[in-house]
């Protein structure tokens, strides 16, 4: 998608009527953050959201959800990720498309076990691991994680010091969130010293704004929700059984002209 096409759809999401604030977590509750995003609303087909995210260096990433319905009615539910620069279109070479072991999408840090792990780059088809393949996949091809840092993926205990609704700017538009505030209460892998999550039930994900911050002279882990929408269309629309069809080496293929449907 066009990032005149997210604004445009990112305008008209905003204005949907929103629904209740999840109850907020209690002062001094000991957490994770697993907790914490397993929480917040989850999302549903057919939503997007377009992240701005890193630890100093920052980029972009697209991360669209859909539900492809089989040959046989079973259907299957699917997550699309690209990257790019921030403020620009993302990288339609850098696609991945993801078929989930279940049918539900859940949190934004949740591990998801696939049936199959596609990339696209041009007219080039890869399958990097699927469940119908006879040589056993990597574990990395079979397992989907939407974020790339492993500090959002950190389990050490948290304890809330605060929470309260705040008012503040994100993906073009001023939303009431709900902001999280934590301090680590146990040993942390990645050396976090704190949590701030800003949470709105409107969002995909109900994530507006993350901040990890870390040890001294060490940039902080960020995330923030540049745009968002309810109109997502795959950039691979090629079904699950016809990309198997083209790569059927279970490594790569080439895609055809007419064989996206």
């Amino acid at each position: 998608m066009k990032r005149l096409d997210f604004l445009a759809t990112s305008a008209a999401f905003a204005a949907l009527p929103g629904v209740a604030h999840a109850n907020e977590i209690a002062v001094a509750h000991v957490t994770t953050q697993s907790e914490l995003f397993g929480a917040l609303p989850k999302p549903t087909a057919r939503m997007w959201t377009r992240i701005i995210l890193g630890q100093g260096v920052k980029y972009q990433k697209q991360i669209g959800l859909g539900v492809e319905t089989a040959a046989d009615g079973t259907k299957l539910s699917f997550v699309e990720l690209q990257v790019g620069s921030p403020g620009g279109d993302c990288n339609p070479n850098t696609l991945r498309k993801s078929y989930l072991e279940g049918r539900r999408f859940g949190s934004l840090v949740q591990v998801y076990p696939l049936i199959s792990n596609i990339g696209r780059s041009a007219n080039l088809i890869f399958r990097y691991g699927d469940v119908t393949d006879e040589k056993p996949a990597a574990k990395a091809d079979v397992m989907l994680k939407l974020l790339d840092n492993r500090i959002a993926y950190d389990d050490a205990p948290l304890r809330v010091v605060s929470s309260e609704r705040v008012r503040l700017t994100a993906a073009g538009h001023s939303v009431e969130t709900t902001h999280v505030a934590c301090v680590i209460a146990g040993p942390s892998a990645t050396g976090i010293k704190r949590i701030d999550l800003w949470h709105a039930p409107s969002f995909p994900f109900g994530l507006v704004r993350y901040r990890a911050t870390m040890g001294e002279g060490i940039d902080p882990y960020e995330i923030s929700c540049d745009s968002f929408g309810t109109d997502y269309k795959t950039d691979l629309p090629m079904t699950l059984a016809n990309v198997r069809a083209v790569t059927k080496d279970g490594v790569y293929g080439s895609i055809s002209p007419g064989a996206e449907r």
